[in-house]
């Protein structure tokens, strides 16, 4: 029974957390972009089709042809990865998309 118990209280944190990141998740950055990548990504809603949080943390991610590296939070859902960047402007509570592009050093 307690088993049970802390398996819910574990789960309703992690779905309140995937609700902290949906109001946080500035998707501006992909609306702008003409990549097709991009495109498919604009309209995301991380909480939609039952979605569930499985992991998140920070990751330090190393472009290789650079040596560039960047500090991302990643959010492993029950059916999508998700790799966030912070906001570098005035709101540091915001997260954005994006994707890199690898013919070009730009982010899409």
């Amino acid at each position: 029974m307690l088993q049970y118990v802390n398996h819910n209280v574990k789960q309703a944190e992690l779905d309140q957390r995937l609700l902290e990141y949906r109001d946080r998740l500035d998707l501006s950055a992909l609306e702008k972009s003409n990549s097709p990548i991009a495109s498919m990504y604009k309209n995301l809603d991380i909480t939609a089709g039952g979605r569930k949080l499985i992991h998140e943390g920070p990751l330090t991610w190393r472009i290789q042809h650079n040596k560039k590296a960047i500090e991302v939070r990643v959010l492993l859902l029950s059916d999508l990865l998700l790799l966030l960047e912070k906001n570098e402007d005035k709101d540091k509570h915001k997260f954005h998309l994006r994707c890199h592009n690898k013919e070009k050093e730009e982010m899409c």
